[in-house]
């Protein structure tokens, strides 16, 4: 039976933030539009003739822009309270505060889909004061085609060992008809972990991207982007994010936690992970903080534990004290 290691782990006092889970834009002033200045009895009604826009087939770098419509079929003063993309993809280029009652605005929406690959779609939610539709959300979608398709996209060699070197293949493929001249290079050169080579396996449309791991490691995360000029003059590079991830002995993570105060008790989690040979048995976790309740769930006996902290509502804080 293999000797068990004991250990006893403290968590520090966390501290406490209240964060925002949701992007919110202001409402931004559409050139031409003037918003009402009386707001009058009445109620507003939103109508959106159109919710949903396709751009089709594009290709990466394609400048996307979209108008949507929207109208107040009420008869009350229709109120944008706000507009939340989905992702920072979607970015608002104009609209007005409010709607005067059987009047249209433009809300003018940009889209960068130059991450993605495929069918891909996303939505931004409007929040006004109808009352009978408070939320109303709009999409766009497009399918993203890239001149030089790269599968895998990114390149992720996860939990190594400090002496391992490791190899994976990336497979690149030309979905032009035009002749590409391919010459890579690392956008940070003072990075040593990685190495790679170029092969043309079908001429003029498929290579291999072979892309080596090897020691020494400076940190426990190791990175390098890829860039890969395609030699034909307004076709953009392709980037191939590289991550070789090197635990330590003894991982946790996250090392600090943000507990948003909120009428509720919030529960946030630490994972404990043995990357030993021998076992290591997490006995107990505690925390300096009043505030925070601390218990340790055992997901695999004498290799990994999950720390959960939970949160008492803000409405039941014990602040500190201070003496003069």
């Amino acid at each position: 039976m293999r000797k068990s290691f004991q250990v006893s782990a403290a968590i520090s006092t966390l501290l406490v933030s209240a964060l925002a889970g949701t992007l919110a834009v202001q409402a931004q002033q559409a050139p031409g539009v003037t918003p009402p200045t009386t707001t009058g009895g009445g109620t507003p009604k939103i109508e959106i003739a159109e919710p949903k826009h396709d751009f089709g087939k594009i290709w990466v770098g394609d400048k996307l822009e979209h108008t949507f419509s929207i109208r107040n079929a009420g008869d009350g003063e229709l109120r944008i309270l706000a507009v939340k993309p989905k992702c920072g993809c979607t970015t608002p280029a104009g609209y007005p505060n409010a709607i005067a009652p059987g009047a249209a605005a433009d809300f003018l929406f940009r889209l960068n889909a130059d991450r993605y690959k495929g069918d891909y779609s996303t939505t931004i939610d409007i929040e006004t004061n109808d009352p009978a539709n408070k939320t109303v959300k709009l999409t766009l979608s497009a399918h993203v085609q890239h001149y030089l398709e790269a599968n895998p996209s990114f390149v992720l060699f996860d939990k190594l060992r400090p002496d391992a070197s490791t190899q994976t293949t990336v497979v690149l493929t030309n979905k032009t008809d035009k002749e590409l001249k391919l010459s890579t290079k690392a956008l940070f050169p003072s990075s040593r972990v990685f190495t790679w080579e170029m092969k043309e396996t079908t001429p003029g449309k498929v290579y291999e991207l072979l892309v080596s791991a090897k020691p020494p490691y400076p940190g426990k995360r190791n990175h390098q982007t890829l860039e890969i000029d395609l030699g034909v003059q307004g076709l953009p590079p392709v980037r191939i994010a590289c991550t070789a991830v090197v635990p330590e002995r003894i991982d946790v993570e996250p090392r600090m936690l943000y507990i948003p105060p909120d009428s509720q008790p919030r529960t946030r989690s630490i994972i404990f992970a043995n990357n030993g040979e021998k076992d290591v048995n997490l006995l107990e976790a505690v925390s300096a903080d009043p505030n925070i309740t601390v218990n340790v769930a055992t997901l695999k006996p004498g290799r990994d534990y999950r720390v959960n902290l939970v949160s008492v509502s803000y409405t039941h804080l014990t602040l500190p004290t201070s003496s003069e």
